[in-house]
């Protein structure tokens, strides 16, 4: 067991050697989620690469691994929660680097090559990273919590497998905490049922737009609802052609300096949502990966007190952020498929969709759970 700052090194010579199939795995319970964590971890380069990792980066569980060909990164599973067990396994079998959390696989990436391993008696390290492998230092990004027991295995387990590892439960833990929480995972339900007209009269959207395809921005004029709410929930269906790069699905400038006082977007397909506002800015990153050709709704809120994302009607994760939202230029547009980095001057949109967003909504309220989860319900 590595506790809260005192990492462990493990030597294992034999790990990077042979074939490439490996399976990395933990059970961990954090204090917090600040900062960049490194749960298990071995330094392939004198670089800084991992020749593989499982970490967690201000709560967004990860998995990744440096080959002869390249590296790998795969987001997914959502956020860590604080206080909480939680199982972590990657494999990789040569092509392709899987994630899972609590048993259950949470995103792949294509990866091909052996394990890079510069210098292969380096060790593995449970609780912290070294990002020198010829001439380690003090271990880094060092767990804010307890990582035990760390395996790493050479050989590629099956589904089948990681699920039964974590429902052998973390050490000196009753098995019920094995159950991942429902909010880290979106629904399996992702096709959206048949298309309905958005809602009309005082207690619908402040704003709806109809459709954008890839490539293609749409501004919507912002009525005065828009410029001067300081509560908000957007939302909008997605269906993303490809996950790669930063796209953007529904956003309004804050400032000149390319502030955003709402977006709600993808960065190579891990889904997030953002606010600026007059005393503070936050960004959040939940839900897992967005499933190209595949309909998700999404919705983003804020109620002055925090920032929180839906995925197909349930609550994925929020994140505490005060104050009124941020418009230096009150007339700034809302944009639906894409961004702007200046609220005053017009610019051509950036961070497109590679896929369709059909409707945008903004409403100058919070919805309750209850409302988005109709909203989803009620399909596009």
């Amino acid at each position: 067991m590595a506790a809260a700052g005192q990492p462990i090194g493990c030597t294992m010579p034999a790990v990077p050697s042979g074939a490439p199939g490996l399976t990395w795995s933990t059970w961990v319970k954090l204090d917090s989620t600040d900062g960049l964590q490194a749960f298990v971890s071995r330094a392939a380069s004198s670089w800084g690469d991992q020749s593989f990792f499982i970490g967690a980066n201000h709560g967004w569980l990860h998995a990744s691994l440096t080959t002869s060909t390249g590296g790998a990164q795969v987001y997914g599973g959502g956020t860590a929660i604080p206080g909480v067990w939680t199982h972590l396994a990657a494999t990789y079998d040569g092509t392709t680097l899987t994630f899972y959390v609590n048993g259950q696989p949470a995103g792949q990436r294509a990866a091909t090559g052996s394990l890079r391993a510069d210098h292969p008696s380096a060790a593995v390290v449970v609780g912290g990273q070294i990002n020198s492998s010829s001439n380690p230092g003090a271990p880094v990004a060092v767990t804010n919590g307890l990582v035990a027991p760390a395996l790493v295995e050479a050989r590629v387990l099956s589904t089948a497998e990681v699920a039964a590892r974590a429902a052998l439960g973390p050490p000196s833990a009753p098995p019920t905490t094995t159950t991942p929480p429902t909010t880290t995972t979106p629904p399996t339900t992702t096709a959206p049922p048949t298309t309905t007209a958005p809602p009309t009269g005082p207690d619908g959207p402040a704003l709806s737009g109809s459709m954008v395809t890839s490539g293609v921005a749409i501004s919507l004029a912002a009525p005065p609802v828009v410029t001067t709410m300081s509560l908000f929930t957007v939302s909008a269906w997605v269906k993303v052609d490809e996950s790669s790069g930063d796209q953007t699905f529904i956003s309004r400038p804050a400032s000149p300096w390319g502030d955003q006082s709402f977006l709600l977007g993808a960065n190579n397909g891990w889904l997030y949502g953002s606010v600026t506002t007059r005393g503070t800015s936050a960004q959040l990153f939940a839900g897992g990966t967005i499933r190209p050709g595949v309909w998700t709704h999404l919705a983003l809120s804020y109620d002055g007190a925090n920032l929180s994302i839906y995925v197909n009607g349930t609550l994925v994760g929020q994140k505490a952020a005060s104050g009124a939202l941020r418009a230096d230029h009150p007339l700034a547009p809302v944009l639906l498929g894409g961004r702007v980095n200046s609220s005053a001057t017009t610019l051509t949109p950036a961070a497109l969709v590679n896929g369709t967003v059909a409707p945008g909504r903004v409403h100058a309220r919070v919805l309750s759970a209850a409302e988005i989860a109709t909203e989803f319900s009620a399909g596009r």
